[in-house]
């Protein structure tokens, strides 16, 4: 049997039907399956590439599952078809043709961005021009001042450039890093043109084995309802880049959580009041608005989420905030995003290999951490003059690793002067396949 390309749901429950018979909804792993297949054409590239490394883990976890119980199946046939076909895509989508790194290293970059003086300037459009170009500025200072100082340690480490390639360099800037003194970016135009002006510097062949977050950027836009104005929406994106010549598409997740400490609160609402406001008010360009929370989140709630039923899990593999680079699972989270627990309530908790989280009023929250054991979980915080953590996942709570290098970082007119802070390669864990699933499955062990 060979598939051509992901099969339907009805393609696939067709050629999955098992000659043992038995009702499919009372077979979990399965149902995992299916669900993932049908899902897959349902989503954006993004949302494919990742179900496409769920779908990879799933029919392995399947074929362990027969294997240990050695029970019979009318269905492997399908399963090496379906199995196959998820390789082909992930090769020809993303370039996956097995494990690349075996350890990550996260740098922070530590500044303080502070509150927004609300300014209301006379041409906005050119003072947020201004602003971003700035902020730039800075932050492709830190990636330049980033790759000499660690390559300088890796040396002094024993390392040389071709045998570091193993780890991939984890450059991550704080929330609110891209946030102008108006409060908010006029729309949606900064984040193009921040990814395509920092991808002069980051495209470069040096920055092969690097992966770039670049805090977050908010913007705003008018929320109306039937035409009647009902005040702001202001979205806050972490923004992501990969580094390189041929680097993958740029991509962001957003905020879901938004605090009432993101922006200025002129009604002095404390916690529990904000989130229970219809709309609570912001000031922003020196004017006091209605603030509406992000359409389609679950913003308006005080307390974390509770970890619900396996059914009730949200996914947050299409459109949330998973993402896949280099055949490794992130889970990224903005500041209030890791303090709800988002991912340590979602369907895919325990799964994330590398957890980080950008924020501007948050470090780790053990009780938060979403990652499997051996995880790498990764924080830098722009509150007060800022502050980088790092923590590895164990059985017990997790220490804060120290980190071993430092370096200064001017700053300009629009972001105070910061930090570098550089730490040991951590090895990145991997679902563990076994030689006798790959060989029942027929493929390669290191594909898996």
């Amino acid at each position: 049997m060979i598939f051509g390309d992901i099969p339907t749901l009805a393609e696939w429950t067709r050629e999955s039907r098992s000659f043992w018979g038995g009702d499919r909804r009372l077979k979990p792993k399965l149902v995992k399956i299916d669900d993932l297949v049908g899902r897959y054409h349902r989503v954006m590239f993004q949302g494919k590439v990742n179900i496409l490394y769920e779908l990879r883990n799933a029919i392995a976890d399947w074929a362990a599952d027969k294997i240990d119980r050695d029970t019979r199946s009318g269905r492997w046939a399908a399963m090496r078809a379906l199995e196959a076909v998820v390789l082909r895509k992930l090769a020809a989508m993303v370039g996956w043709e097995g494990r690349k790194y075996t350890g990550a290293v996260c740098i922070g970059y530590r500044v303080g961005i502070g509150a927004y003086p609300s300014s209301n300037p006379y041409n906005r459009a050119h003072a947020e021009q201004l602003d971003v170009g700035r902020r730039i500025e800075c932050l492709t200072a830190a990636i330049k001042k980033a790759y000499s100082e660690y390559y300088q340690q890796a040396l002094a480490d024993g390392r040389d450039a071709d045998a570091d390639r193993v780890n991939l360099k984890i450059f991550m800037a704080p929330e609110f890093y891209f946030r102008p003194r108006t409060g908010a970016y006029d729309g949606m135009w900064p984040i193009p043109e921040i990814f395509q002006k920092m991808r002069i510097e980051t495209g470069k062949e040096k920055y092969r084995d690097w992966l770039f977050v670049f805090g977050s950027a908010v913007t705003g836009s008018r929320y109306e309802v039937a035409t009647i104005d009902q005040g702001l929406i202001l979205d806050n994106y972490a923004l992501i880049q990969e580094g390189g010549p041929d680097a993958g598409d740029d991509r962001y997740v957003q905020k879901e959580f938004t605090s009432h400490i993101d922006f200025l609160n002129p009604t002095g609402l404390g916690y529990a009041a904000f989130y229970a406001a219809n709309r609570p008010t912001t000031n922003v360009r020196g004017v006091n608005e209605p603030l509406n929370f992000p359409t389609g989140s679950r913003a308006a709630r005080a307390a974390p989420l509770v970890l619900p039923l396996p059914a009730l899990r949200v996914s947050e593999l299409a459109g949330g905030a998973i993402f896949t680079a280099h055949g490794i699972r992130f889970g990224l989270e903005v500041c209030r995003d890791h303090y709800m627990k988002r991912l340590a309530t979602s369907r895919e908790a325990g799964s994330i290999q590398i957890q980080l989280v950008p924020a501007g009023g948050m470090d780790i929250d053990d009780s938060a951490i979403a990652s499997m054991l051996g995880g790498i979980v990764f924080n830098v915080d722009s509150s007060g003059a800022g502050e980088v953590n790092l923590k590895i996942r164990q059985v017990a709570a997790p220490p804060l690793e120290p980190d071993v290098r430092q370096a200064a970082i001017p700053g300009n007119t629009h972001v105070p002067a910061g930090r570098l802070h550089i730490y040991n390669p951590y090895p990145i864990p991997y679902p563990g396949v076994r030689n006798d699933v790959a060989q029942r499955l027929r493929v390669d062990p290191a594909r898996l």
